[in-house]
């Protein structure tokens, strides 16, 4: 445990972490989630960006060209950032708590005990590193945020919205895994390296970790564009009610 927290990944984590909560919570409760909108939508934006290079890449790999996976990813991406301004700012909200505790939990739980109940890996094709230990420890933090989330911030809608809360959590491991999927197939690991070298996204990226802190904007944000998207295919159906 102590060693995990001395580790230069834990504390990119907490210093990526500290960040975001100071940019994330004060657009979410400042100008009625106006300035929250508008910065989920940059970053969806950004990761699109980032898709459109990976594809171009991916194009001139023989035998590596993923058509299918690249649309769905593009088409998430999109109605993820439609879906940002179409649902009231306690779903959008909730959709980005639920995301970040399963992501966050997955990787503590990753960390602290991955490997040490089940020898084998959920996915070791596409993404070797996960752990069964962590992914279940993420999903169940996940769903307990579902839950006090619309209990507490919803509860009016508490009946509508609780069924499309609890299978979030599952929807973002399905997403993390889908981009992780096209990336490998790609051969492309960390996709933003292009947006790094930008001298103002290259001192943000510095508190989120640093270049090779982490995979890109693509890949901090997956899970949380399938999860919107699925939210706003489910209304288009009618199922919210």
């Amino acid at each position: 445990m102590a060693r995990f927290v001395e580790s230069k990944g834990f504390r990119n984590r907490l210093k990526g972490g500290v960040f975001l909560s100071l940019v994330t919570i004060p657009t979410y409760l400042l100008a009625e989630g106006l300035l929250f909108r508008v910065v989920l939508t940059i970053g969806l934006t950004l990761a699109l960006a980032e898709l459109c290079v990976v594809s171009l890449v991916s194009f001139y790999i023989p035998d590596q060209r993923e058509t299918s996976t690249m649309v769905a990813i593009f088409l998430a991406l999109v109605l993820s950032i439609i879906a940002t301004w179409y649902f009231q700012l306690a779903v959008i909200g909730g959709v980005v708590v639920v995301v970040v505790t399963t992501d966050v939990f997955a990787y503590f739980g990753g960390k602290l005990i991955g490997g040490k109940l089940a020898k084998t890996r959920p996915f070791p094709v596409v993404s070797p590193n996960k752990t069964w230990e962590g992914t279940n420890v993420g999903l169940v933090f996940g769903l307990i945020a579902a839950v006090l989330w619309v209990r507490l911030v919803m509860p009016e809608e508490a009946g509508t919205l609780l069924f499309c809360f609890l299978w979030m959590p599952p929807a973002a491991v399905a997403g993390d895994i889908l981009e992780s999927y096209f990336k490998r197939h790609a051969e492309i690991k960390d996709s933003n390296d292009f947006l790094v070298d930008q001298p103002i996204i290259g001192r943000i990226e510095g508190l989120l970790g640093g270049k090779g802190g982490h995979g890109g904007y693509l890949d901090r944000l997956d899970s949380c564009s399938f999860v919107l998207s699925l939210l706003y295919f489910i209304n288009l159906l009618g199922l919210l009610g």
